[in-house]
C-alpha cells in the first residue's frame, strides 16, 4: 500500500468482506494509512465489511499510544511525523501483547508507572485474548489476561 496509487490497492479492499490490517511498527502505519488517505475510503466500506486488526493493525484503528510511549513500551524507534495519530475508527486506545515475551515493557506494571500519561481510556490484552466492537459495544473474546483504565 506505501507508495501505490489507490488504483492498485482500493478494489482489493473493495473486494473483501473483512478488511485486515496488521503488524509491525504503528506509528509508521499510522503515517502511511494517514498520508493514503485510508480512514476515508474505510469510513463508508466498513458499513458493509469486518475491520481485523493484528497488533499494530489493532493499534492504528483507535486513538494512537500518546507521543514517546510505544519505544518505551515495545522498544522500537517511534518515526516521526505529524501524522502519527489514529484512524480513531474507535474511541480508545489499545495496546496487543499484553505481557508477551517478546514486548517485555507491556507489562501491567509498566502501565501503572505510567497511568498519567494514559490521555484517554486504553485497553490492552494478551496475544490469547481479543476485543470485538459492534455497535458501540466492546466484548472482550477469550479467558486470557485484560488490562484497562478509563478516563
Amino acid at each position: 500500500m506505501a507508495g501505490l496509487p489507490d488504483s492498485v490497492w482500493l478494489p482489493h479492499l473493495e473486494a473483501a468482506d473483512v478488511i485486515c490490517f496488521g503488524g509491525g511498527d504503528e506509528t509508521y502505519l499510522a503515517r502511511i494509512l494517514h498520508e493514503q488517505a485510508v480512514k476515508e475510503k474505510l469510513l463508508t466500506l466498513l458499513q458493509t465489511r469486518v475491520y481485523l486488526g493484528i497488533s499494530a493493525g489493532s493499534m492504528v484503528a483507535g486513538v494512537a499510544l500518546p507521543q514517546g510511549l510505544s519505544p518505551e513500551l515495545f522498544g522500537e524507534e517511534e518515526f516521526e511525523s505529524d501524522h502519527s495519530i489514529g484512524m480513531e475508527l474507535y474511541d480508545f486506545t489499545f495496546i496487543p501483547h499484553l505481557n508477551s515475551e517478546q514486548c517485555g515493557d507491556v507489562r501491567e506494571s509498566t502501565f501503572t508507572t505510567m497511568i498519567e500519561r494514559f490521555t484517554n481510556t486504553t485497553y490492552a490484552t494478551d496475544d490469547y485474548t481479543a476485543l470485538a466492537l459492534s455497535g458501540g459495544e466492546i466484548e472482550i473474546v477469550g479467558t486470557g489476561a485484560v488490562w484497562k483504565v478509563e478516563k
